[in-house]
């Protein structure tokens, strides 16, 4: 299996030069254009009595959006390498925006790295080279990886370029003068680990290797007390306008069972004023808070800025003009490859979709909205929180170094098999399960057998000596009511709802169901295909009938093309060899 999928799907399936020659397709599937989107992609769509082939282009249907479709990931926190729960989440919103952009929508896709705080400054110690160095060579690894798997972001933003440390200290600015920022006494819990300030009610007692000692309850992170003075941004008095927002638009938290957990939180009537500096004695590190060096801005205040850095913060030329400039010389970087590569055609904020994984949800629904709230910018569409993953059914940890490496099985087995899985294993609510042998059953039974070898059992040269694809679906000559109609009918009905499912589970984010579906489709292809067993119509046979194998073959193909449709935000090479391969 090792070798057939680094040799790529097309190989395994025994794809050849026979199908460069099939150019009589009605309706050819044009060429994908860079970075999987563009291209027109045609879809069956009714199938009546008269047994006519009617095509809707799908890449039509969103034009008239003006703002730019814009979709986030969480920006990733470099205190190690990127794993596989970083990568899903990267692919997650991948996916989504690929099937934005084959519907013509202008994108705005953004990911980066959280570069401040104290765990990038243990991290980078531990391993003997200076900050900033490490971060450089941690956010490269992400990079890389985002880049090797194909995910198409439009920018790519770290915490320390100078663009994100002036809309942070803008943002800072604001909240100031419009009174939400004070300087203030914090004396309570801070877990390191999770760079979060918490109440009593988030912390409980516990014994670790045989000492007493007061941890998160929803990490399980040790945590510490503190007394330090620093400026304090007033979260409580947004406690009533976010339960409005979240109440008012229950849809906004996906999947809806967590929207629970945020509404216990903010009903709880624990929600006090919440620390957004610490003193630079202590966490050096970071961006400085203007006009007092003592301070240091707060890491999730400085990292959830990054989503409206991409953006273009500061929106209007006044506070762009009078914005103080961050000096943050000795923690910004000189990465000149990490500018946006997008020039959008309108400002993209707010964002449609931002993706978090689930134990960050707490900082992107109560506190992000609350500082967007306060210096009165829009809130974003809808906050999608996904599972997790684990490793052979144990939790991923440093302690028990089970963090699987990507890369590892992409040098393995190839590029595509691994977005297909993690993509058809990852899930919002459940968390996913790596699995190496679970990884090759699912590429052998579904890649490989559903898929690949479907294709090359319908384009066998034996069924198709003219190497020429029927120019359009002939009906029988019979009734309507024929065996014959019924099957094809019912397998039409199938390609026919195929659309609405991918759309509707591309957008709430549950791409496992729309692999579920063009999986499904091809599925019942292969039976048709043998079911009617059109190799015993060819040329030659026996029971020979050319007008019953066009018909047989011309609906096969499309619904490998209808399923392929489907699979490309997956598996983007693997669909777009194909659709280049069939013209």
């Amino acid at each position: 299996h090792s070798l057939i999928m680094q040799r790529g799907l097309l190989r395994l399936c025994g794809l050849g030069p026979s199908w460069q020659a099939i150019t009589q397709h009605p309706h050819p599937i044009p060429r994908i254009t860079g970075g999987g989107g563009g291209g027109k992609r045609y879809l069956m769509r009714s199938y009546g009595m008269d047994k006519r082939h009617y095509s809707t282009d799908i890449s039509s249907k969103s034009t008239s959006e003006s703002k730019p479709y814009m979709i986030t990931t969480p920006i990733f926190y470099v205190n190690g390498p990127p794993h596989i729960g970083h990568l899903y989440s990267a692919l997650l919103a991948d996916s989504m925006a690929r099937w934005q952009r084959l519907q013509g929508r202008d994108v705005a896709f953004i990911t980066g790295t959280d570069e401040h705080g104290t765990k990038v400054e243990q991290a980078a110690l531990s391993k003997g080279v200076p900050t900033l160095e490490y971060c450089d060579i941690i956010s490269k690894k992400f990079k890389d990886l985002f880049t090797r798997v194909g995910i198409d972001f439009t920018d790519y933003v770290r915490t320390t370029e100078q663009r994100h440390a002036n809309a942070v200290t803008s943002i800072w600015n604001k909240l100031v003068s419009s009174g939400h920022i004070y300087l203030g006494k914090y004396e309570g819990w801070y877990c390191v680990s999770d760079e979060a300030f918490l109440t009593s009610l988030q912390v409980k007692e516990e014994v670790v290797s045989g000492q007493k000692m007061m941890v998160s309850i929803e990490s399980g992170n040790k945590v510490d007390w503190v007394t330090e003075n620093n400026y304090m941004f007033r979260l409580g008095q947004f406690c009533a306008p976010l339960l409005k927002w979240q109440e008012e638009n229950p849809d906004v938290i996906q999947p809806k069972s967590r929207l629970n957990y945020v509404l216990s939180v903010l009903r709880s009537g624990d929600l006090g004023d919440l620390s957004v500096s610490r003193p630079s004695s202590r966490h050096p590190w970071g961006i400085p808070v203007p006009g007092d060096k003592d301070h240091t801005i707060y890491v999730w205040l400085d990292a959830l800025t990054n989503y409206i850095t991409a953006a273009g913060y500061p929106f209007d030329k006044e506070a762009s003009s009078s914005t103080t400039t961050a000096t943050t010389t000795a923690t910004t970087n000189n990465d000149t490859d990490t500018t946006s590569t997008k020039v959008y055609q309108s400002n993209p904020w707010p964002a449609d979709v931002q993706i978090i994984g689930k134990d960050i949800l707490k900082f992107h629904s109560v506190y992000w909205p609350a500082f967007l709230m306060a210096v009165g910018l829009p809130l974003p569409g809808k906050i999608l929180a996904h599972a997790h993953w684990t490793v052979s059914r144990e939790k991923m940890s440093k302690s028990k170094g089970n963090f699987v490496d990507p890369s590892r099985y992409i040098d393995k087995y190839g590029v595509d098999p691994v977005r297909y899985f993690l993509l058809r294993e990852g899930a919002l609510v459940e968390d996913g399960d790596w699995s190496e042998s679970v990884f090759l059953v699912k590429f052998k039974s579904e890649l490989a057998d559903t898929y690949g070898n479907l294709v090359a059992r319908c384009m066998s040269p034996t069924l198709h000596p003219s190497k020429k694809w029927p120019a359009v679906y002939v009906p029988s000559s019979s009734s309507s009511s024929s065996d014959s109609d019924d099957v094809d009918g019912a397998f039409v009905a199938a390609m026919n709802s195929a659309y609405e499912q991918y759309d509707a589970h591309y957008k709430s984010g549950e791409v496992h169901k729309a692999a579920t579906v063009a999986i499904g489709l091809l599925g019942k292809a292969n039976k048709y295909f043998f079911d009617l067993a059109p190799w015993t119509l060819a040329p030659g046979k026996v029971n020979e009938n050319p007008s019953r194998l066009a018909q047989i073959l011309y609906l096969t193909l499309e619904a490998i093309r209808i399923g392929t449709l489907g699979l490309e935000p997956i598996i983007p090479k693997t669909t777009e060899a194909l659709f280049n391969t069939l013209g």
